[in-house]
């Protein structure tokens, strides 16, 4: 069986407004048992169906029955089958409602609080980063040489008379480094009964070849036969400093390489 209550409180089923308050608080009953509809009064001012009157009483009605609550409100039968047609609360699936409300409140909790705490985690992870670093290296100078020789300039041993016999040694160098360096060349030239060094210096810029040459008077040489000569190069400085690219590894926070 269901049951409709009518009146001015807000409890009841249908809400009725009388500014001329003749309807009661809880005015009357309407209880539906399949297709019976029993109307039952409990009011101050009664209740009229059809033109006759109600009061603290109960009378069978149907459909289309004109209905005066207190003498001043008709009931309206859209609002009776609006509530005998609304289906009524399932007890157990209004639990399971707010089962599954539940359910979803603490999952979106359980999904904030996991989501702070993997933003501080992530935001505090460290991950590996390489990278390019110049350092100042000290290397050595480095050149070529090429056509290293000796010859000799003969002429009047008499020393009033000129050309004055010669001998020059020389060298070709490339300075191959990234610095310019004075480079010192030493020689030495032999014969069976003679010996001449020879020394020259000259800066030479990275880069550049250039020629390394001394020529000594040998007058009072005889450099006759059997000539040999050996050389060598020095460098000064010896080392240069040079930017070179060092690839190293750090931890940094991973957020920073995103």
């Amino acid at each position: 069986m269901k049951k409709i209550t009518i009146g001015l409180d807000q409890s009841c089923t249908i809400k009725i407004i009388d500014p001329s308050r003749r309807v009661s608080r809880n005015h009357a009953t309407l209880y539906i048992d399949g297709n019976r509809m029993i109307l039952e009064d409990h009011s101050s001012n009664g209740t009229t169906v059809n033109g006759r009157k109600l009061c603290n009483s109960s009378t069978e009605i149907n459909q289309g029955d004109e209905i005066l609550l207190g003498n001043t409100v008709r009931l309206s039968w859209s609002e009776i089958n609006s509530c005998i047609t609304q289906k009524k609360t399932n007890p157990a699936s209004s639990r399971n409602t707010s089962g599954i409300r539940v359910f979803i409140i603490i999952l979106v909790v359980i999904l904030v609080i996991g989501g702070i705490i993997y933003m501080v985690v992530d935001n505090n992870r460290m991950c590996e980063e390489t990278y390019t670093e110049y350092e100042n290296i000290s290397v050595p100078i480095t050149w070529k040489e090429k056509g290293a020789g000796y010859h000799r300039e003969e002429g009047n041993p008499i020393p009033s008379l000129a050309p004055y016999p010669k001998l020059t040694f020389h060298c070709y160098v490339t300075n191959t480094s990234e610095n310019g360096a004075t480079f010192t060349l030493n020689a030495d030239v032999v014969s069976s009964d003679e010996e001449i060094s020879f020394s020259v210096s000259k800066y030479i810029a990275p880069g550049i070849t250039d020629l390394l040459s001394q020529t000594k008077d040998i007058r009072h040489y005889t450099f006759k036969n059997n000539v040999s000569w050996d050389y060598e190069i020095e460098v000064s400085p010896k080392t240069q400093t040079i930017s070179s690219p060092v690839t190293k590894t750090r931890m940094v926070k991973c957020k920073d390489l995103r």
